[in-house]
């Protein structure tokens, strides 16, 4: 190390630049000191030293703990006349140290300044604990030499720091002063903050409060190590007195407590009693002597104030200067669920307004070709009777069309399935329902099954098609083909058949708007005793039932020719029938 001046500045400075660039270059042994120095009274202190080995192995070194003057005291003056600082007054510690790996070296002495002097028998016994702090310092035990001319005059043993730290006195805050209210203040509004004045004699130190407040002394602690310098106690009391301290507190732990103040609030109406000093509308104004109690400050006062001398508020928690009532119901039209209506039944009321809903239903079928798909929407709400509601619809498809409240709407047969959506609104909220619109297009079913129907000659005939059509309820009948006896009437085929063996195709269509079924069978006609079916009625027929009836012939062909007299059995007296009128003139065979 080099110290000392040259007699050329540059030539100084550059030394030192080197000096301090080969200590800032150096691996430094990882070691931490800390110190604390405890006033005693009459020039003593109580020092604490630890030095903290955070190295693998053991570290030895040098520990120098110096108590200076802040500012000298001792006459101790530069060259222009000022004091100097931090000056050296004698050492706390001043030994060697060794300390393991991981271990922590501690030292603790007293040092009484009356006992240690400047070497010229002048004492420190007149120190203060304001202007003193320790610093301690530990040094490499390896030795470098030094030269207090450099470049080489004045050699000395030197040796590095590798770890300082200082400490100075710590002192109690500042007491709390100057309060706002200043103490004993009298008619203090009720919306103050309190605030005071607190400070610290030590450089560095923090300062926190806490802060006792009430009405009773002494007073509550209300807040705990608060960092600023006011407090606000909220709204107070009218004409009731406050005490309040503050107790302020350094980083250090250390305390001073400040002198319990008090101050008296207003009283917001000196003229008439009023014990509880209620004031509704917040004005500093006592209810009891307040011309006009109004909270929304619109110049209309709330009812039920006796004090009250302004017209009353229709709306005594809503600003209303104009105090419009459309409905006249006596409540503003500005606080007013529903400013329109005088029992208040809007389907939109500005509280308790409950979402509305659609009551139709959510499906329908609509059947191609028939008269007009109608749906109408229907809604309700739990605030009105639904007449002010706003019904339409969305997403509808192309082919319907929407009047008011009713879709409507003709399908055809290439339809597909589909859906809309209705929409309900009280002009505020609103509910959507999807409707699912079926299609239905089932053809129609002849369910007549008969391949030959067979008619009796001279006997009415009349066919009328058996149909099943779930979805249709117009339908078209035509036949395509019938006998040539028959006549078609009112989608029916009649006629009478006449004395002639005809074998005739019926064929019948039955349509509906989108498709159609088919069906074709013959009718055939017989002649009633014509047993054998040759086409006349003669001897042939008479022996073709006896041997039925009595010889296990074949059956008449078709059976019911062989029921001659229509009785709906093949018996003896058939064949007297057929008897009597081939040979006896009888009646000829008919049903009647």
């Amino acid at each position: 190390m080099n110290v000392g001046v040259y007699t050329s500045v540059p030539q100084t400075v550059a030394w030192y630049e080197q000096t301090i660039a080969t200590c800032g270059n150096r691996i430094v042994p990882d070691i931490d000191v800390n110190v604390s120095v405890g006033w005693l009274g009459n020039a003593t202190l109580d020092v604490e030293v630890s030095v903290q080995n955070n190295e693998s192995g053991e570290y030895n070194g040098h520990l120098h703990a110096y108590v200076t003057e802040i500012v000298s005291t001792m006459g101790w003056d530069d060259n222009w006349g000022n004091p100097y600082t931090f000056t050296f007054l004698d050492y706390a510690f001043n030994e060697d140290i060794s300390i393991n790996a991981g271990d922590t070296w501690l030292g603790s002495t007293t040092w009484d300044g009356n006992t240690h002097n400047d070497g010229h028998g002048n004492d420190f016994g007149g120190i203060k604990l304001d202007n003193i702090m320790v610093i301690a310092a530990v040094f490499n035990s390896e030795w470098h030499q030094g030269y207090s001319d450099p470049p080489s005059g004045n050699p000395f043993d030197a040796y590095y720091v590798d770890e300082t730290a200082g400490a100075w006195i710590n002192q109690a805050p500042k007491a709390p002063s100057n309060p706002t209210p200043e103490d004993d203040a009298p008619h203090v509004d009720i919306d103050a903050d309190l605030s005071w004045v607190g400070g610290d004699p030590n450089p560095g130190d923090s300062l926190t409060y806490d802060v006792y407040f009430g009405t009773t002394n002494p007073p509550p602690q209300v807040e705990w190590n608060q960092s600023g310098t006011s407090y606000d106690p909220g709204t107070m009391i009218y004409d009731i007195i406050y005490y309040w301290k503050i107790v302020a507190w350094d980083n250090h732990d250390t305390s001073t407590a400040g002198p319990v103040w008090s101050f008296s609030t207003d009283d917001n109406c000196p003229s008439v009693y009023n014990p509880d000093q209620e004031d509704y509308d917040g004005d500093s104004i006592g209810d009891s002597c307040d011309v006009c109690t109004d909270t929304d400050g619109d110049g209309y006062g709330n009812p039920g104030f006796p004090a009250n001398t302004c017209d009353l508020d229709n709306c005594p928690l809503a600003y209303n200067p104009d105090q419009v009532d459309t409905d006249g119901d006596s409540v503003g039209d500005t606080c007013d669920v529903c400013p329109n209506h005088p029992n208040d039944d809007c389907c939109n009321p500005t509280i308790y307004n409950f979402l509305p809903g659609v009551t139709s239903p959510e499906a329908d079928t609509v059947t191609p070709g028939q008269p007009p798909f109608v749906y109408v929407a229907t809604a309700a709400d739990p605030n009105c009777d639904g007449t002010e509601l706003i019904l339409s619809y969305e997403d509808y498809p192309s082919w319907c069309s929407v009047t008011v409240d009713t879709i409507t709407g003709v399908a055809e047969c290439d339809y597909a399935d589909t859906s809309f959506k209705v929409i309900v609104s009280d002009g505020d909220l609103a509910d959507t329902l999807e409707v699912s619109l079926v299609v239905r297009n089932v053809s129609p079913e002849i369910t007549d099954s008969e391949d030959t129907v067979l008619v009796r000659n001279q006997t009415t005939f009349t066919y009328f098609p058996s149909v099943i059509d779930p979805d249709d309820s117009v339908l078209t009948i035509s036949y395509q083909t019938y006998p040539h006896w028959c006549v078609v009437q009112n989608d029916s085929v009649i006629g009478i058949a006449p004395d002639t063996l005809f074998i005739e195709e019926l064929e019948v269509m039955v349509q509906d708007y989108c498709s159609a079924d088919t069906l074709s069978f013959m009718i055939s006609i017989f002649l009633g005793g014509d047993a054998n079916w040759d086409g006349v009625i003669d001897l042939g027929d008479i022996l073709h039932l006896v041997s039925y009836l009595y010889k296990g012939g074949p059956p008449p062909v078709p059976f019911e020719a062989g029921d001659v007299d229509c009785n709906g059995d093949i018996d003896l007296g058939d064949l007297l029938y057929l008897v009597a009128y081939l040979y006896k003139a009888g009646p000829a065979p008919g049903c009647p």
